[in-house]
């Protein structure tokens, strides 16, 4: 997989899971706020770790 399609993956997981909802919902079923919390900004920072390669 080329560096943009990961990029485009990484961002399309972001706005999923980012999406309204999203976060009560992990939390109701699978997990805590602190673990969907450290999650999004994983995502996050490797993004912008991958936008700066």
């Amino acid at each position: 997989m080329n560096e943009k399609r990961f990029v485009e993956n990484l961002i399309s997981t972001l706005d999923a899971a980012t999406a309204p909802g999203m976060r009560e919902a992990y939390v109701s079923k699978a997990g805590s706020a602190e673990q969907y919390d450290a999650f999004i900004e994983e995502l996050k920072r490797t993004i912008d770790a991958v936008n700066v390669a």
